[in-house]
């Protein structure tokens, strides 16, 4: 599989027939050096600069046994093989340690390249460079918008088009191989050059690891049996609607009772404020103390017990920090459980207008005491069946850390978080079962945390923040070994006078229904925006987009096992299917959902009609139920309440599917 040529300092090597690295003196492949950074961080926002103080390229090579030497003067740098499954390894050491290093894989000018975690505005990623740092996404992630300078010109929030909750040092290559490089540390992938991809790491890595394989299934199979793979989703998740409401009992049964009298199967309820809530300038924000408000929610343990025999489970909302005015971080504090800031006191974390202290999990004491005190104790225990897992990507730089340091562990920290989870609900006997949903996530999350979420979008159809980015991210996110994505019905960001209408809700509801999971948000300005529950049409609207996607859970139940089983991702890139398909490669927002099933989101407001492109094949219509002939850009009628699906004539539950549109 692996094969090397080395002629007069000239080094080929391929991973099956595909060539990885070509080397030269004058091109070549691996680079060593130092630099200087500076990082700033402003409410999980991060600006970082770095001044590149030595860069020297490793111009000459010679073959040491199976192995190879790169050097140049006194730098050097040795590359050896192994095997790690079917992966071949590139194992690296040095006889210095060097803050910075660079390596230049061969590309082909027609690449395509998939993946480096969750990215949402691009999913075919050639031709841009994609910083891996794990942050807020930012309100607005388009320079040239208005929102996004508003949010930059406030606090710097503003993103860009490569920020994000979850980034992944991995990426997919339709050459049909696929790239990981083992190391939590900053780095960036820049594929801007059409002759290499080069992948620039804070830190030597251990390894960087290859996969090669016949078909793009085979890839992610061979990646997620080393990275990990999701659990099998809670069955009950696919057989209802999970509504995101607060506000005390009585509105919780007041609006359970509303939805359930115009069709809408409620099968469980998200209340984030289950903890109770402050109230700052961004808008209404939670108590950060991980007990139940007796005040807002009284009779706590019997009121959700009632739920359950209702069928109604009771999802509420954590994260991994403690706020500093409530009793859980002075239990923590006296432990000593909290990092430190550099004078040796308690680190506290600006959070808008609240700070809170940070549980030190690279100390395993601490993982197993939040996750047995807080998340058995306090949540678990007393009826809690998952929760929203927010914040891992905050971690500051600045900290210091029993076990490691703050800029290196930034990245990993989503890990660490979703573990504390994964022992909480390990204790409990509740994996497989409670729902826990997590944004930020790093490499090797997969194994711990049953569904990512797509984080906060703007309350709009912006393309690069509102409904539009979720698409991309979930195919990012598919193909970086998440199999199981959603997102906040009706998105949740609302700033700057942009609020919800009611168009937006039903399109981003008619979406949610051909996704993993359905969960609706009221934003983090609930009063100023419209909520599904508000109206007789939403509702109805939302009751007959449930029963569809309820419809569904036999065929996706196929998909949710063989995800278990195999890493594949239930929103999957239409090549997958049609690797021979050439426009199946550029399309960034349409996907399959499974294998018969291809899905256009109408992603755009005022839209009666919609173009979708379809590979080839013979696809029936779902609405209409007519023909079409693959390998073409259709038109179809796309009114509210008929997102544009797509069912493979071949497909064996065609007939089962056709009774969608009857619902």
């Amino acid at each position: 599989m692996l094969k090397s040529e080395l002629n007069n300092n000239n080094l080929k090597i391929w991973i099956g027939s595909i060539l990885v690295l070509d080397h030269s003196p004058e091109n070549p492949t691996f680079f060593v050096g130092e630099g200087t950074e500076e990082v700033k961080m402003y409410r999980g926002n991060f600006k970082i600069t770095d001044r590149t103080d030595e860069k020297t390229p490793l111009r000459h090579v010679e073959q040491k046994g199976d192995d190879f030497r790169f050097y140049y003067g006194d730098d050097e740098l040795l590359l050896s093989f192994g095997r790690e499954g079917t992966a071949i390894s590139w194992n690296f050491s040095t006889p210095r340690q060097y803050s910075r290093f660079w390596a230049r894989i061969s590309a082909t000018k027609q690449e395509h390249l998939y993946g480096l975690g969750e990215q949402m505005s691009h999913f075919n990623l050639r031709g841009k460079l994609f910083p891996i740092w794990s942050s807020e996404p930012g309100v607005g992630r388009n320079k040239d918008t208005y929102i996004t300078w508003q949010s930059d010109s406030t606090g710097m929030s503003g993103g860009d088009y490569w920020t994000t909750n979850y980034p992944q040092a991995s990426y997919m290559s339709n050459q049909k191989y696929y790239l990981f490089a083992d190391s939590f540390s900053y780095a960036e992938f820049d594929f801007r050059d059409p002759n290499f991809n080069e992948v620039h790491i804070w830190e030597v890595p251990k390894r960087i690891l290859f996969w090669a394989g016949d078909t793009y299934y085979s890839l992610i199979e061979q990646f997620t049996s080393f990275i990990g793979r999701q659990e099998t989703l809670p069955k009950w998740l696919n057989e209802g609607f999970m509504l995101g409401i607060q506000g005390g009992w009585d509105k919780i049964d007041s609006k359970i009772k509303d939805l359930q009298e115009h069709g809408v199967d409620v099968n469980s309820v998200w209340v984030q404020d289950w903890e109770g809530i402050r109230m700052t300038s961004f808008g209404q924000r939670l108590m950060w103390d991980w007990q139940h408000d007796s005040k807002r929610y009284p009779d706590f343990k019997n009121r959700v017990t009632g739920l359950q025999k209702q069928g109604i489970k009771f999802l509420g909302y954590s994260n991994c920090y403690l706020a500093i005015d409530g009793p859980l971080f002075a239990e923590a504090k006296k432990l000593g459980y909290l990092a430190k800031n550099k004078d040796g006191e308690v680190y506290e974390v600006d959070f808008g207008e609240f700070y809170c202290g940070i549980p030190d999990f690279t100390i395993k004491e601490v993982q197993e005491w939040f996750a047995e005190r807080i998340l058995g104790q306090e949540m678990l225990d007393i009826g809690l069946e998952g929760w929203m897992a927010d914040f891992g990507e905050y971690l500051p730089t600045d900290c210091v850390l029993a076990n490691g340091d703050a800029m290196k562990l930034h990245n990993e920290w989503p890990t660490l978080w979703a573990e504390v989870n994964d022992i909480a609900l390990r204790s409990r006997n509740k994996r497989g079962d409670a729902c826990i949903f997590m944004r930020a996530a790093g490499s090797f999350t997969q194994k711990y945390c049953p569904i990512l979420w797509a984080g906060d979008q703007s309350v709009d159809f912006s393309k690069d923040d509102g409904l539009a980015s979720v698409i991309p991210a979930a195919l990012s996110s598919g193909v970086s070994g998440f199999a199981f994505h959603h997102s906040d019905l009706g998105g949740y960001t609302s700033l700057f006078g942009n609020v919800r209408t009611v168009e937006l809700n039903l399109r981003w509801t008619e979406f949610c229904a051909f996704t993993s999971m359905m969960r609706s948000h009221e934003t983090n300005r609930p009063i100023e925006n419209i909520q599904l529950y508000e109206s007789s049409y939403q509702m109805t609207f939302l009751g007959r987009m449930v029963r569809v996607f309820k419809a569904l859970s036999k065929y996706k139940d196929f998909y949710i096992k063989e995800a278990a089983e195999k890493g594949y991702p239930l929103m999957r890139p239409l090549f997958f299917e049609y690797p021979q398909d050439k426009q199946a490669y550029t399309q960034d927002y349409e996907y399959l959902l499974g294998a018969d099933i291809l899905v256009a989101p109408v992603w755009q407001e005022n839209i009666k009609e919609w173009d979708v492109y379809l590979p080839k094949d013979t696809w029936i219509h779902l609405w209409s139920g007519k023909e079409y002939t693959g390998g073409q850009t259709v038109t179809v009628d796309a009114p509210l309440g008929k997102i544009p699906v797509f069912i493979k004539k071949s497909s064996l539950f065609l007939e089962k599917f056709k009774s969608l549109k009857d619902l």
